[in-house]
């Protein structure tokens, strides 16, 4: 990814196997707004040339779909992602099709979302594994560091220690808990 397009980068940082009731009712008693639940169907597809750090994303939340290029964080680097609204999920994929680009998986997750301090908190369900936790930093006018920053505050204020915070992919942890790959395997509520 460019260094123009560095602004645009979402910054998110993650942390697994959290309670999720517990977080929802401290999120309500920091005033946080709930954007409410949504259902995500997501597809995967490969870059070419392949990159395992990098791919692209179509998703839909049922209200609206997005076509992203996601790219997996380093030991200095976190996750990023660009990322644009299209029309249908669907027509989406037959135009990647017509490209060559193909899903290597289909995958499905709720997310129940918050904003709080200028980010957007998801817990959400994956399945097969516990909920986690995201804090994505919101505020693209702000230097990465800056929104770093404000994730490592609105987690304290959650009670989740900073060292709790990772960039480890949903990816890794379906491969490290369940032995699942992901880059094959469609994950579905109705098949796990």
């Amino acid at each position: 990814m460019s260094s123009e397009s560095v602004k645009d980068i979402e910054v998110e940082l993650r942390t697994y196997d959290v309670d999720g009731d517990a977080l929802r009712a401290t999120l309500r008693t920091l005033g946080a707004v709930s954007l409410g639940e949504l259902v995500f169907k997501r597809a995967v597809l490969d870059v070419y040339p392949a990159d395992p750090n990098k791919w692209i994303r179509v998703r839909s939340n049922g209200i609206e779909t997005t076509l992203a290029v996601k790219q997996r964080g380093t030991a200095t680097e976190m996750d990023g992602e660009i990322e644009e609204r299209v029309e249908s999920f669907e027509t989406t994929l037959q135009l990647l099709a017509s490209l060559g680009f193909e899903p290597r998986s289909v995958q499905e997750s709720r997310s129940d979302i918050y904003t709080i301090d200028g980010t957007e908190v998801s817990i959400d369900t994956w399945p097969g594994l516990k909920e986690l936790l995201e804090i994505e930093a919101k505020d693209t006018h702000a230097s990465v560091g800056e929104r770093t920053a404000t994730i490592y505050k609105v987690a304290e204020k959650l009670g989740i220690p900073v060292e709790a915070l990772t960039t480890e992919s949903i990816e890794q942890r379906y491969m490290d808990t369940l032995g699942i790959d992901v880059k094959t395997t469609s994950l579905t509520f109705d098949t796990l």
